[in-house]
């Protein structure tokens, strides 16, 4: 690959080689865009500097996990779920406007996510997830 002259791009090499990922670049030749090169070794670099410890501790928390899951470990072993302390709100009371205010000023810094697919039987629900009455989230 003496093509690839770039230093960064070397060391992203490197780095592929060593989580088993040369397959990615085997084919390449000298006659390929550099642009295209170019595009693929900056994805790259995104993506090893946006995981902590980079691709290679990715690669190794994939395996382990995918090896555990084989062997059908439960990552739940162990725990025991309890009952938070908390405060008991009558809907409509003051005290109830004042934790919804807040909510409302902290829901703007929260990030949702939308379960795609599948009903929402296991919660009772005999619809779509989405779909969910809100008093069976409260």
């Amino acid at each position: 690959m003496e093509w690839i002259t770039e230093p960064e791009e070397k060391r992203l090499v490197e780095v592929l080689n060593e989580c088993g990922q040369s397959h990615l670049f085997e084919d390449w030749t000298a006659e390929d865009s550099v642009e295209d090169r170019k595009n693929f070794f900056a994805q790259i670099e995104k993506l090893n500097s946006s995981y902590p410890g980079g691709l290679k501790a990715y690669v190794e928390s994939a395996k382990s996990l995918l090896a555990a899951s084989a062997r059908g470990d439960n990552p739940l072993d162990g725990w025991v779920p309890s009952v938070p302390t908390g405060e008991s709100l009558e809907f409509g009371s003051e005290a109830w406007a004042e934790h919804e205010m807040v909510g409302v000023i902290e829901a703007k810094k929260c990030g949702f996510v939308l379960v795609a697919g599948g009903l929402g039987e296991r919660l009772g629900y005999s619809r779509i997830k989405i779909e969910l009455p809100i008093e069976t989230l409260t």
